[in-house]
């Protein structure tokens, strides 16, 4: 992601606070977070100020249909995107007297995750609470170990990164899954580290279209209680139906399980320097049916 995709990224969840501010009464945490949002929100042109506030306002709006719950005065906590880290995707909170809601808001962007892999990097500990194996650090190793040596150097210099880097890494990683998942039921824990541990609205603001994209993510039954369109819940899988290479590709895997669940991984350097780790766009191939997607214009 670009420096000014993250600023941008700063300024859309601002966004949405100030859009609930114009509709409802609101008390704002004034953190950390927040104090970076606004900040980024500043460096926008009026005409970006605009189409941003716009988005979020069709966005906000459309959620506040689904939580009559939600009532005034609403305290607004963004958070720290390192929260990500330990099973909260949320960018903002908005908690009233007795509900509490949860926004994943992303400025044109439709990654679910975002995850990196390295020599010492266990993945399987994070992931789903299954330290990975001394085969996949065997495995890995000597890769990493090269990518070190070779870290003042750009990647555009590196030839056949595909065959030297991206596939025996994505081997690994495939096969140490596949391992594990044959003693341990991991499939939910894997869509609980990608999505979250908490039901959440996911707003992604597309300015080419004008349109607001939400999906509800209902995994739990906490989002839409008392509204009277009902929201469906949806069920997390209970097992790995297949893992493996899309076809031609050497950096990408799709990861196919039950209950309407598929993901892909594509894997890639995030810098022009080579260095010692590798990082994941993690984006969905498929959701349940019961994952409620609308678009509302602005």
């Amino acid at each position: 992601m670009s420096a000014k995709s993250a600023l941008n990224g700063k300024a859309y969840e601002f966004a949405y606070i100030l859009a609930l501010s114009k509709i409802k009464s609101v008390k704002i945490a004034k953190n950390n977070a927040y104090n970076v949002a606004l900040n980024a929100f500043n460096t926008l042109l009026e005409p970006e100020k605009e189409l941003f506030l716009a988005s979020a306002t069709a966005g906000i709006s459309k959620i506040l249909e689904y939580e009559p719950n939600l009532t005034e005065p609403i305290l607004a906590t963004m958070q720290d995107s390192k929260n990500g880290e330990f099973g909260d995707v949320r960018d903002i909170i908005l908690q009233s007297d007795k509900h509490q809601i949860r926004l994943s808001i992303k400025h044109n962007p439709f990654a679910v995750k975002h995850s990196r892999l390295s020599k010492t990097l266990d993945f399987g500990k994070k992931w789903y609470d299954l330290p990975c194996s001394s085969e996949y650090f065997f495995q890995i190793s000597p890769i990493f170990e090269m990518l070190n040596r070779l870290k003042d150097t750009k990647w555009s210099e590196l030839k056949d990164k595909q065959n030297l880097v991206y596939l025996p890494i994505l081997n690994a990683f495939k096969d140490e899954i596949l391992s594990q998942n044959k003693s341990h039921n991991i499939a939910s824990k894997m869509v609980e580290y990608m999505l979250g541990k908490f039901d959440f609205y996911k707003l992604i603001g597309n300015d080419k279209q004008k349109i607001t994209q939400i999906l509800v993510f209902n995994l739990r039954g906490n989002l839409g209680k008392n509204s009277l369109t009902i929201l469906p819940i949806s069920k997390l899988p209970n097992r790995i139906i297949s893992l493996d290479f899309k076809q031609n590709s050497k950096n990408t895997l799709e990861l196919y399980l039950d209950n309407g669940w598929s993901f892909k991984f594509r894997i890639h350097n995030a810098s022009t320097m080579i260095e010692p780790s590798l990082k994941f766009d993690i984006g969905f191939l498929g959701v349940p049916a019961t994952i409620v997607s609308f678009n509302t214009k602005f």
